[in-house]
């Protein structure tokens, strides 16, 4: 990726989720389909934000000019294309998790 997402664009993906919940959790019978969803959905958007933060993070500390082989940006970006396209609670968690550690260790 050689140019910065734009402004805005994981609170686009905060709100395409939002609205993806709502409209599932329209479509629950019972209270413990509605709790599943719910931390589901819940764990996604704190995915989503933490990567917002390290991307912020990123953004601020390379000015803008982030190369495209930076190895922080390929972690955010692998790690938003799995808690986008998971439908497993224990990926997206163990994704995020991984994401963390490799950041941490490569500041």
């Amino acid at each position: 990726m050689s140019k910065p997402y734009p402004k805005g664009y994981f609170k686009e993906i905060q709100e395409s989720l939002k609205n993806a919940a709502y409209e599932q959790l329209k479509k629950c019978s019972n209270v413990g389909d509605m709790r599943r969803l719910d931390r589901f959905y819940k764990l996604k958007r704190n995915g989503i934000k933490f990567l917002s933060i390290e991307y912020a993070h990123l953004l601020k500390k390379t000015k803008g000019n982030i190369s495209p082989d930076n190895f922080t940006i390929s972690v955010i970006n692998d790690t938003l294309d799995i808690i986008l396209k998971s439908k497993d609670p224990h990926e997206i968690k163990r994704s995020i998790i991984l994401a963390k550690e490799k950041i941490r260790f490569f500041k």
